[in-house]
């Protein structure tokens, strides 16, 4: 009984020693013990578990077309078979850039393919921008019996043109993201391709006054037309812009993005002439905002 007592003793006193003096085999059993009652904190989810997302973006832009013209539109006296003089179209100088400012807004579904390249597909739609035209004019009176003779009298115009546009945008995008996607700030550039449906609706009118010799005004008309049309042009978009991510899937995106746009054309008849408004190339300049969900 008293050997047994005395053998117990000893096993403590050794361990107690051991724990002391550094021993190896009993901090190992130790730090065991402390384990084995604390919990492991569960790892935080990476975005690149995602492959799927979606967006939503809203912007405000600068529209500038780089060129505005018309043809087909006729001035003047047009009597066929007395010489009258040669009628005469709009001047180039009526239409210049237009530049507006407008509202934008888009969807979009995307994907990741690398932990730092991706891609969506996105549709914009943006708020009307106006295109417009002013010019003045004045001609001499011909009268036409039995010949073409001025009657002394002047005619004056002021021709006005607007058009409104708009644009339904759908492009193919891919991103590059210059540091590996995760919680907290992203910089990334892309480049996009895709086309744009351009409404243009066309509003044109013209008013002439006939003054005497005196200038006195002795008669007045005016013609106008309408026109409307919805063309496919090609699109593309450069963007440079960054992105926050938060551990929760949800990314807040902010970019600049540079688009151009192609041409279109709107036909109208005014005064018995086929008019053609042709407004070029587009370049806008945008700021936008908006967020992306990882959904799977």
């Amino acid at each position: 009984m008293t050997s047994k007592l005395l053998s117990t003793t000893l096993a403590g006193l050794t361990l107690g020693l051991a724990l002391l003096t550094g021993s190896p085999d009993a901090q190992a059993q130790s730090i065991k013990d402390y384990r084995a009652g604390t919990p492991v904190p569960a790892p935080i989810p990476v975005m690149e578990h995602f492959r799927w997302y979606l967006r939503a973006d809203v912007g405000l832009g600068l529209y500038g077309t780089s060129t505005a013209s018309e043809e087909g539109l006729q001035f003047g006296q047009q009597v066929a078979g007395f010489g009258a003089p040669a009628p005469f179209g709009t001047s180039s100088g009526w239409y210049g850039d237009d530049f507006n400012t407008f509202l934008n807004a888009g969807v979009g579904v995307g994907m990741y393919f690398t932990p730092r390249l991706r891609g969506d597909v996105t549709i914009d739609a943006r708020t009307h921008s106006s295109v417009n035209g002013h010019g003045t004019y004045s001609y001499a009176e011909q009268q036409f019996t039995p010949g073409p003779n001025p009657t002394g009298n002047t005619v004056n115009g002021v021709h006005t043109d607007r058009s409104e546009v708009r644009g339904v945008t759908t492009l193919f995008n891919a991103y590059y993201d210059l540091t590996d996607r995760g919680p907290g700030f992203t910089p990334y550039i892309g480049a996009g391709i895709g086309f744009v449906v351009r409404t243009v609706e066309r509003e044109s009118m013209t008013s002439e006054q006939t003054l005497d010799p005196g200038s006195n005004v002795i008669g007045t008309r005016s013609f106008a037309g309408q026109g409307k049309t919805h063309q496919l042009a090609p699109a593309a978009a450069l963007t440079i812009g960054t992105a926050y991510a938060f551990q929760s899937g949800v990314v807040l995106d902010f970019s600049y993005r540079y688009t151009w746009l192609g041409g279109v054309e709107v036909n109208s008849v005014i005064n018995n002439s086929q008019s053609t408004l042709k407004i070029g190339d587009s370049q806008d300049h945008m700021l936008r905002a908006g967020f992306r969900v990882n959904v799977w």
